[in-house]
């Protein structure tokens, strides 16, 4: 009879223990824009690539409980950025291949929401660099360089939520000026064979 109630008692303790979310995840939604596509454009193929340069993985950090606690993504942050500049560029009329003579490298150099907390304010200030790096097999090579900084004040004590709205909304707008900028896609359309 003890089993009856213990065992799925356990089971559905064990469930409900893993449906949990992490106390140190942050589940970034940024909005990803898409370039207009280039009707002139000869398919080029392309190999996409991306490195994380950051010293520090954490997007943020928090005292909680007398603890720093380090804040990371839900998700590997340097392959949502290859991919949504993959996404980007195969828009453009690239097509995309593991190996390839062309190609674009996207290095993640900073992603980091630095919190002052204070006794009745914080202040979080917000700073993004990536450098997109295009060469072709000629030896050609350029780079472009991408930066935000965005700065929220607040009262009390920010939370989980306030550094998720502040990075979704950095990510987004480097995604954005990705988009935008024609200058990578420029270059390798005049240089790349």
């Amino acid at each position: 009879m003890q089993k009856k109630i213990v065992i799925p008692f356990l089971t559905i303790l064990l469930i409900s223990g893993c449906a949990k979310q992490p106390d140190d995840l942050l589940y970034l939604n940024p909005s990803i824009k898409l370039p207009q596509q280039d009707m002139s454009m000869q398919p080029l193929n392309l190999t996409i690539k991306a490195v994380d340069n950051r010293q520090d993985k954490a997007l943020s950090k928090i005292v909680r409980d007398n603890r720093l606690i380090d804040l990371t993504d839900s998700v590997d942050t340097t392959e949502f950025f290859r991919d949504t500049l993959e996404k980007q560029m195969r828009i453009r009329g690239y097509v995309t291949l593991p190996t390839a003579n062309n190609s674009l490298t996207i290095y993640l150099d900073e992603l980091y929401t630095n919190v002052q907390q204070g006794s009745f304010r914080y202040i979080m200030t917000t700073k993004a660099k990536i450098r997109l790096v295009a060469h072709t097999a000629d030896g050609n090579e350029f780079t472009k360089t991408l930066s935000e900084i965005k700065r929220n004040e607040g009262v009390m004590d920010a939370n989980k939520t306030d550094i998720t709205t502040m990075l979704s909304t950095i990510e987004s707008n480097l995604i954005a000026s990705m988009a935008n900028d024609n200058s990578i896609h420029y270059f390798l359309k005049q240089n790349a064979h």
